[in-house]
């Protein structure tokens, strides 16, 4: 497995710097690409099954996958974080060739999240309206801390629910990548993950 992932890491990163991907259009409509991983499809609540809609898809990676092949089950046994994030901007490049279109945002995904508030439908118009370059939800307790953050109120104050803010702390349990960004900030360098997760 790793051999072919590393092949086709070097690969993309050639078809990046001769710009070939970049040349596909965005999706006429707004749309969105959800990716996640973790040791298997199981462990996924009802959320990741509203990641599917008419303008949202998603990807599946298990790390630890069952003892067979599965159909539609992208695996990739014993990877790192940053490695398993890679393999699945991989299977986004792929996916957005075979559609002859980029998706607006691509999304990378922790397997346990949990949304106190909001839903992916309302991210989804939060990315659609600010078309933001890097975007994650506020999330508890790093943005519990910030006032503004509990000043929304819809009867009281409606201009600060309707306000994006600047976060000095982008957790990659929820990111948004905008298809403008990618070519600069993907794939991740893995060389130090052995070491740190965070690194990459």
């Amino acid at each position: 497995h790793k051999a072919r992932y590393e092949r086709a890491l070097r690969a993309e990163l050639v078809r990046t710097r001769r710009g070939d991907h970049k040349a596909l259009p965005l999706a006429r409509t707004f749309r969105v690409l959800y990716m996640a991983q973790g040791p298997s499809p199981a462990v996924l609540s009802m959320l990741y099954a509203k990641l599917f809609s008419p303008r949202s898809h998603f990807i599946f990676l298990a790390f630890k996958g069952p003892r067979r092949r599965q159909q539609d089950l992208l695996q990739f046994p014993k990877s790192l974080l940053g490695e398993g994030r890679n393999l699945l901007f991989l299977a986004a490049r792929a996916r957005e060739r075979q559609l002859g279109f980029r998706y607006h945002y691509l999304v990378w995904l922790d397997d346990d999240i949990r949304l106190v508030y909001g839903s992916v439908r309302s991210f989804e118009r939060f990315l659609e309206r600010w078309q933001p370059a890097v975007a994650t939800p506020s999330e508890y307790p790093a943005h519990s801390f910030v006032p503004e953050y509990f000043r929304c109120d819809a009867d009281q104050n409606k201009s600060m629910c309707d306000s994006a803010y600047a976060a000095y702390h982008l957790d990659h349990n929820y990111i948004a990548f905008h298809a403008e960004t990618i070519d600069t900030l993907w794939p991740l360098d893995v060389r130090f993950d052995q070491e740190c997760w965070w690194t990459s």
